[in-house]
């Protein structure tokens, strides 16, 4: 389907630092159409893979470090969603394609997550609606928000997304230490006014 990729809105915010967060959803062809599916830590239920940008990395490159952490799962990411601020905060919201699509996902919990799991559509429309529990969610048969189940099914209806291409990615800061335990988040100042685009099919 054809599409535009246009600014949604032109704003600047108010605060003086915006902190950036990368969402990720992960489609593989085979044997048909299916989605990685998070099952998060604590009692949050079930998400997309995606997390805080740490300082000194791009956007692109925590979008494929909160897959492989959450869902232990190596990426390609394909394109872009959405841009969305909101409070101070910005989130890239990314396609990709695994890189192998035969790949186990992530089975044993640890701080990231509990595991993950490929999912079709009907699965997560059963899980929302409460019309079935799978075996793979778990103690916490739920979505910790829509958000899963309507990219799934925006996906699977023929949405596209836009060309990685059309991004800059900048660096802010020096990357943190591989093992430590918690990266400092980055902060992106805002002294430039910033332009927040929308997909629109």
């Amino acid at each position: 389907s054809s599409f535009m990729f246009c600014p949604r809105r032109r704003f600047v915010a108010a605060m003086s630092e915006v902190v950036a967060f990368s969402l990720v959803v992960v489609q593989r062809q085979r044997p048909h159409h299916q989605f990685v599916l998070v099952y998060e830590k604590e009692r949050r239920g079930h998400w997309l893979p995606g997390g805080g940008i740490d300082e000194g990395q791009t956007c692109l490159e925590a979008a494929e470090r909160e897959v492989a952490e959450e869902a232990g799962c190596a990426v390609q990411i394909t394109g872009l969603l959405r841009l969305e601020e909101s409070r101070g905060r910005l989130r890239w919201i990314f396609l990709a394609a695994p890189k192998d699509e035969d790949a186990q996902l992530k089975s044993l919990p640890d701080a990231e997550s509990r595991g993950a799991n490929w999912v079709t559509c009907d699965e997560v429309i059963s899980l929302a609606e409460g019309r079935s529990k799978p075996v793979w969610v778990g103690d916490h048969p739920y979505l910790r928000g829509s958000e899963p189940l309507d990219w799934f099914q925006f996906c699977c209806h023929g949405g596209g997304a836009a060309e990685i291409a059309i991004l800059e990615s900048i660096r802010h800061g020096q990357p943190a230490d591989s093992h430590a335990v918690d990266p400092p988040r980055a902060f992106h100042r805002t002294e430039k006014v910033v332009h927040v685009w929308q997909v629109f099919f």
